[in-house]
């Protein structure tokens, strides 16, 4: 035999012209890329950064070794080649199997279509204490107040088939009542003279304001401002703002489990300096409510005003769509019914219009397009 005979062919990859298939590969990359921008820019759809970002990556995996295995297809049929083209099948089987289960994985944890979320039986979370003028039961068992009005104004925009009230025994059940480890389940939303706060959206979610107020003070004698109320004087309910704002002041609040509780207690000690100090419109709306008790110094209601409140819908955390579609809600809410909710159910307080915000809140993580 020849030496020509005995040679044998050495095999080649073929030369792979990247401007060629830019007719394939430029759709796939702008299509990825674009569908990436845009669920970083609209968190609402429910996927968080890590889950997005995964996408480009993998779909960089299977278009690297498919370019790869497109540039060997010509080659021949030496067993170099041939076990190159089957580790590239195996890498493109591997990294095409990982994008599905991250697809897979997104779809699923995303967040839940706020119209399905609101349908049913809608869980409310309300306090179990009555506040007149803002939730308050009825003889024959049904709520009325400010607060009942707007849940049952949201009830009516969606497929609410029926609203399930859950009384909450104390206010740091406002925010337990939204997570799975509440004793029966979370309920859907908390409407419940909830103020909104840095802490709280840390823990959870609001959507709103639908109401704006300031703290206030039950005193037995006129007092023109907070420095003519002893510090250690003054009544709060646990877990309110008002409670850690004279915290945080100095004022050394003595705290009660209910604003029942303070009123007791500041009625039968006439002759003290004590005071009661909640939020200005619960006060003046409890006030209204027992304006026929004689003992007490309703008309009294101090003027005082400490700090801002704003109240909103407490929700579950990280649900930026529900947010956003119960913030529409609200505003319209706001438009057309909130003035004449207020003269129905808080006759007594006074200031109306420094009382209704002009706007919800951005939520967290809102729509950038």
């Amino acid at each position: 035999m020849s030496e020509d005979n005995d040679a044998r062919p050495t095999a080649h990859l073929a030369p792979f012209s990247l401007r060629n298939q830019l007719y394939w590969i430029l759709p796939i990359t702008l299509a990825t890329m674009s569908l990436t921008v845009w669920l970083l820019a609209n968190p609402q759809w429910g996927g968080d950064v890590a889950a997005i970002v995964v996408i480009p990556i993998n779909v960089a995996a299977v278009l690297v070794p498919l370019m790869m295995t497109y540039g060997a297809r010509d080659a021949g049929p030496g067993p170099e080649v041939r076990t190159r083209k089957r580790r590239l099948k195996i890498a493109l089987a591997f990294t095409s199997a990982a994008l599905l289960v991250v697809s897979l994985v997104y779809w699923f944890s995303r967040e839940e279509d706020p119209h399905d979320y609101l349908a049913g039986v809608l869980r409310v979370g309300v306090l179990k204490e009555s506040y007149p003028g803002w939730n308050s039961v009825r003889t024959d068992g049904s709520r009325e107040g400010f607060d009942v009005a707007l849940v049952e104004f949201i009830a009516k925009r969606y497929r609410v088939e029926r609203v399930e009230y859950v009384e909450l025994t104390s206010r740091e059940d406002r925010i337990l009542a939204l997570t799975d480890d509440f004793p029966g389940g979370p309920v859907h939303l908390v409407v419940a003279n909830f103020s909104i706060t840095p802490d709280r959206e840390n823990a959870i979610d609001f959507a709103g304001p639908y109401y704006y107020d300031q703290q206030g003070f039950f005193t037995w004698q006129k007092v023109a401002n907070l420095e003519e109320i002893a510090p250690g004087e003054v009544c709060t309910a646990s877990g309110t703002t008002g409670n850690a704002r004279l915290t945080e002041l100095g004022w050394q609040p003595a705290a009660e489990r209910s604003l029942v509780a303070c009123m007791r207690q500041f009625l039968e000690n006439r002759d003290s300096g004590l005071a009661v100090s909640t939020d200005v419109s619960i006060l003046q709306a409890f006030a209204e409510d027992r304006k026929q008790d004689a003992q007490a110094p309703w008309q009294d209601v101090s003027t005082i005003g400490i700090g801002q409140e704003s109240y909103g819908v407490g929700i579950p955390d990280n649900r930026p769509r529900l947010c956003e579609e119960l913030n529409r809600t609200i505003t319209e809410f706001i438009n057309d019914h909130w003035a004449v909710e207020f003269d129905k159910h808080l006759k007594g307080v006074a200031n109306k219009d420094e009382h209704i915000p002009k706007t919800t809140s951005p939520c967290q993580g809102s729509t950038l397009f």
